[in-house]
């Protein structure tokens, strides 16, 4: 080999292993002026995908018209936005975008000549979205797959903005931490056309919005006050018509039941169980339900782990996708401070997982013991209010069965385990 030729490898691999490490995203906040920086983005940040925590990247200035720059960005930890722009007629450079994950923000404003917002077609879950002050903007059928805003959902003073049709997926707003002390929630207001609020009858009708919602001064009825938009939201429910639906405590389970008086296009019931009453419910069940009927129709089903404090609701799901709840019921078996949600799996193999409900916080030793009470593990845990998830495994011991307990000073639960044999 020439070793003339070795230094000149040197230099290179350094040059190209140095502009390859730059392959990095943002660490501080940077403005975007010009429609050569947006384009230049690619380049000074080869392979970034994701605006990290924490980092502002604005995009401002006249003579900006496009995106593209932006096309490699998949995830928004921190905050994109896109202000003052009065030449930008597409956003479709953000169309690889997915999420915007917890304490990141997508901001739009300030740009009179975008119409849609074709580009985040592919956003799914967002903490903050704001759109407000786009003058020419009329659509927003491109956020159909939007199903859930963690923080603030805003739409404001968007004077060409006549329906919220595309926002009709949307399923739940607010309940993530607040960014900038700004209060979580949704907010609709100072748009003076709009006139058709129907796109999100499915999100107040399920009432699963945490946090304000403020609702003025848009066009007309039934969009410039909640209270209207409320009442015409309720006209279009589901038709389904719930006449009751109650609970039963038996020794080992919790009986649900209810019955509907008329069904038209009904698809499923959904039972579902919080442990807190707000918005942290999880399905427990399903019941397939008539799809038409005119006649009184009973459906139950059983909760096979109850804890001693649960609500329950029923998810009322129709053949399109568009579903109500239930009002909520509470069921209270016992006044214990603390329950076993679940054991699995069953039987058990290396591991087993353990969930535990506590109503408060507080100290407590976990403890599995094999039949003749020796002790195999036993651990000093810490009990939040709510659901708590424990992974334990058994290690050498290959005893088939186990107990496992949980004493927190006051109270002792049980819990046999069957191990699943290794032969």
């Amino acid at each position: 080999m020439n070793k003339s030729i070795t230094p000149f490898l040197l230099l290179f691999f350094i040059f190209f292993t140095g502009n390859y490490l730059h392959a990095a995203c943002p660490t501080s906040d940077i403005t975007l002026s010009s429609q050569t920086d947006v384009d230049d983005f690619a380049t000074n940040y080869p392979g970034c995908t994701t605006i990290p925590a924490g980092v502002e990247i604005t995009v401002k200035g006249s003579g900006i018209t496009n995106l593209e720059g932006l096309k490699e960005l998949t995830a928004i930890d921190g905050q994109l936005e896109i202000e003052d722009c009065p030449d930008l007629t597409t956003i479709f450079g953000l169309r690889n975008i997915t999420v915007v994950n917890p304490e990141g923000e997508i901001e739009i404003e300030n740009c009179d000549a975008l119409t849609s917002l074709h580009g985040l077609h592919n956003l799914e879950t967002c903490h903050d979205l704001e759109i407000k002050k786009n003058a020419a903007l009329w659509d927003l059928s491109s956020l159909e797959k939007l199903t859930e805003v963690s923080g603030e959902l805003k739409i404001k003073d968007n004077p060409s903005l006549t329906s919220l049709d595309g926002l009709h997926n949307i399923t739940s707003v607010g309940g993530g931490p607040d960014n900038d002390s700004q209060p979580n929630g949704l907010f609709i207001y100072d748009n003076d056309n709009l006139t058709d609020c129907i796109g999100l009858c499915n999100l107040l009708n399920n009432g699963v919005v945490s946090g304000d919602v403020f609702v003025e001064n848009n066009g007309s009825y039934p969009c410039n006050d909640i209270n209207n938009w409320e009442i015409e939201c309720e006209l279009i429910a589901l038709p389904v018509e719930l006449v009751s639906f109650w609970g039963t405590i038996f020794d080992r389970y919790n009986l649900l039941e209810w019955q509907t008086e008329s069904e038209e296009n009904a698809m499923v019931f959904l039972l579902e169980r919080s442990l807190d009453g707000n918005r942290n419910f999880t399905e427990i069940g399903r019941v397939e339900a008539a799809g038409n009927s005119s006649y009184l129709r009973s459906y139950e089903m059983k909760d096979e782990n109850p804890v001693s404090l649960a609500y329950y609701r029923l998810r009322i799901v129709d053949f399109d996708g568009t579903f109500e709840f239930s009002d909520v019921i509470v069921m209270e078996r016992s006044k214990t401070d603390i329950d076993l949600v679940e054991v699995y799996p069953v039987p058990a193999e290396e591991e087993v997982t353990v969930l535990v409900h506590a109503k408060s916080t507080g100290k407590a030793i976990l403890t599995i013991s094999d039949f003749l009470g020796r002790k195999i593990k036993q651990e000093k845990i810490e009990l939040k209010a709510g659901v708590n998830h424990y992974v334990f495994d058994f290690g050498e011991h290959e005893t088939n069965f186990y107990y496992l307990t949980i004493y927190n000073g006051k109270e002792k639960i049980a819990k046999k385990i069957l191990r699943a044999s290794k032969d």
